[in-house]
């Protein structure tokens, strides 16, 4: 058998790279960048590129396996068939919201509109979600409360028509490689980079501005920058009068913020917040990205509704080099939220929308739990006090990457029945009932939707091993199991119907996806035209408004104190992704970030008396850790840094579930801590 590739998309991240995985002999040998992709153009990062090692790796899951007290014992798909049927049956009778769907953003979207599917149809409940709890959820509240829709609004690489680069909160150095290349790019071609970021990040290493806010004061700093665009006229009244509404209410709640005010608050000296303004309210273009740093604490969501009212007020939104746009995370993240695989909304849009109800309605001929589900933030204190008691989990590690970790932990022990589907033996899977062998994505076909709203395929390449099997259709079968009648033949079946109740999908075919295979921007229209930017005309609120509001007070007040003096971020590195269930089994990857460590400024190093290799003990109110001390200057004095990829520095054991009150997500960022060094027996 002659050598040849495949195009596909790479399984990391949202950026959705495409790539060609080396067939050798029916083996994966491995993957290239796709030189004519317009996200990559031929790049590849370190985790695209050692993707293809996953397939062959030793420890994969291949068969069904259910506990058996500490060990576990092979089984059939048909007996583990019949243990779902036994377990899951009889709490569905009872309440169907004692079970809890966990969809993932690592599946398919076909996957993922089945998974939302089980949980309505099957199961009877709206207690389905994803990662994006974990992550994005508040860009799709904000962008929704402001714009109308909640995707990011234009292309990566119309980043390099911008004449000013707003980062808030994010590190795409790290984070998203080859999206970072678009930044380079328009920085030299004359653009003006400002990163918003209490860290030195390598991304703010290149910036023409660093602003080092105070964590959590983000929504002061753009009331400080949006009251300075007002008074000096640096907004688009055209712009304001046509395609906006509530404009009075903002500026009145803005007024306040002098720069002075606005440095005291945030930590940012007065001269550096009117220079971001002046460079941003003054380029012919400026667009917007934003990340965990902005999404990842109580109050997320109004500060990001706060980012895009910035960009409408200066008339930075609908135009090429403009725009808003949340960097996903996961690879699929965005068509996973698009799929309805959230517990408030539904494919296709809001679960208050009574059109949308309809639609589905129509298309399942059934209807629909009228009660909106439970966040997945919700689902681990809801478990311990008894009313879920059974938790399916598709794809995902709630115990390393969940807020209190214990919490996650205790929850899963007072649940009747847990099944974990999972390409790996996860630290979540470990606490399982029933474990269930899946495909990984270069073993099935489908599409991906990466963060710029590029619905692209993704094709099977190798056969699964053994008995593993592809997600979409392992809940065919429990979904049959359970007394369904589900017709799906292959993905494209469900693709289908997908076209029949996500509006936006509706003009995507398979055969559309084929030709190039860049895939298609969604709203797609009927004769296959894209979308490459949002709102050029109108937005999608009702009246066709940007809507303007008053900026919501958060408070302020620093939790720091005597006995947790020092703030904790976490993120994440170029060549580690999320809690490492793919990353970590990757040899090249380990061997350029091996393990955690905890990053001390020098000056506070210096007065615990650690130096760096030191074992250290960070303490939270929530609980403790011991790690590897790393010293630097990329965290200011008084803060410190822990990625968050690592089983043996599992940092979210420190992190608290306090959770914005609109999007549930927890609040990574900022958390008060305590450092010693441990002492050497």
């Amino acid at each position: 058998m002659s050598t040849n590739v495949v195009q596909t998309i790479c399984p990391f991240c949202g950026v959705g790279c495409g790539m060609y995985l080396v067939i050798d002999h029916g083996r994966i040998a491995g993957a290239e960048g796709w030189p004519e992709h317009p996200v990559n153009r031929g790049m590849l990062c370190p985790k695209g590129r050692f993707s293809y090692a996953l397939v062959n790796r030793p420890d994969r899951l291949k068969y069904p396996m259910r506990r058996d007290g500490d060990t576990w014992k092979q089984i059939t798909w048909d007996e583990a068939l019949a243990m779902v049927r036994e377990h899951l049956g009889p709490l569905r009778e009872r309440d169907p919201d004692s079970i809890y769907v966990f969809a993932s953003a690592r599946c398919t979207n076909e996957e993922s509109y089945l998974a939302q599917k089980f949980a309505r149809v099957v199961i009877g409940t709206n207690n389905v979600d994803n990662c994006t709890r974990m992550c994005h959820a508040p860009s799709g509240y904000a962008l929704t409360r402001v714009f109308g829709g909640g995707a990011s609004t234009n292309s990566m690489d119309d980043l390099e028509e911008a004449g000013c680069v707003l980062v808030w909160g994010y590190n795409p150095f790290e984070t998203h490689p080859m999206l970072f290349q678009h930044v380079i790019a328009a920085r030299k071609a004359g653009a003006k980079l400002i990163v918003v970021d209490p860290r030195v990040t390598q991304t703010a290493k290149v910036a023409s501005l660093h602003l080092q806010p105070i964590p959590g004061t983000d929504i002061a700093l753009l009331a400080g920058m949006i009251n300075y665009v007002i008074q000096t006229g640096l907004l688009d009244r055209k712009f304001i009068e046509r395609r906006t509404e509530g404009f009075e209410e903002l500026a009145k709640s803005v007024e306040l913020y002098t720069l002075e005010l606005t440095s005291s608050l945030t930590g940012v000296p007065a001269a550096l917040i009117r220079e971001a303004a002046l460079a941003y309210g003054t380029s012919p273009a400026s667009s917007i990205l934003f990340g965990m740093g902005l999404t990842q604490y109580v109050g997320s969501t109004a500060t990001i509704a706060a980012l895009c009212q910035l960009a409408v007020v200066t008339g930075n939104i609908g135009r090429p080099g403009t725009g808003v746009n949340p960097a996903r995370g996961q690879n699929n993240v965005q068509g996973t939220v698009d799929m309805g695989a959230v517990p408030d909304g539904l494919p296709g849009g809001s679960m208050s929308d009574t059109s949308v109800r309809t639609i589905v309605e129509q298309e399942w001929h059934a209807p629909l739990p009228q009660r909106p589900g439970l966040f997945a933030t919700q689902v681990w204190e809801a478990a311990q006090a008894g009313t879920v008691k059974a938790a399916y989990i598709i794809g995902e590690n709630p115990v390393l990457s969940e807020a209190d970790g214990a919490a996650v932990v205790r929850g899963l022990e007072a649940m009747d029945f847990v099944v974990v589907q999972d390409i790996f033996m996860t630290e979540t899977a470990r606490y399982a009932d029933l474990v269930l062998p899946a495909s990984l994505w270069a073993e099935k076909d489908g599409t991906f939707t990466n963060t710029e709203r590029r619905v692209q395929r993704v094709r099977k390449v190798v056969e699964s091993p053994e008995a593993a099997n592809r997600d979409w259709r392992i809940l065919i079968d429990i979904a049959d199991a359970l007394g369904a009648d589900w017709y799906y033949r292959k993905p494209e079946d469900i693709f289908e119907e997908i076209r029949r109740v996500v509006p936006a999908y509706a003009g995507i075919t398979y055969p559309l996806l084929n030709t190039p295979g860049f895939g298609l921007q969604w709203p797609v229209g009927e004769g296959g035209d894209e979308t490459e930017i949002l709102y050029v005309e109108r937005f999608a609120t009702p009246s066709g408004k940007a809507h303007l509001s008053a900026l919501e007070t958060i408070d302020l007040t620093s939790r720091l104190t005597a006995e947790f003096p020092f703030t904790l971020i976490t993120g994440r590195l170029m060549a580690q992704y999320n809690t490492g269930t793919m990353s970590r089994r990757i040899d090249q990857l380990n061997r350029i970030a091996p393990a955690g460590y905890v990053e001390l400024n020098r000056d506070d190093a210096s007065q615990i008396g650690a130096a760096s290799g030191d074992v250290v003990r960070v303490t939270s109110r929530q609980g403790a850790l011991t790690v590897p001390a790393r010293i630097g200057t990329g965290v200011p004095r008084g803060f410190v840094f822990i990625p968050n990829h690592y089983r043996d520095t599992a940092v979210n054991v420190l992190v608290p579930n306090n959770t914005d009150p609109v999007a549930h997500v927890p609040a990574y960022k900022g958390v008060p801590v305590r450092i010693e060094k441990e002492e050497q027996l």
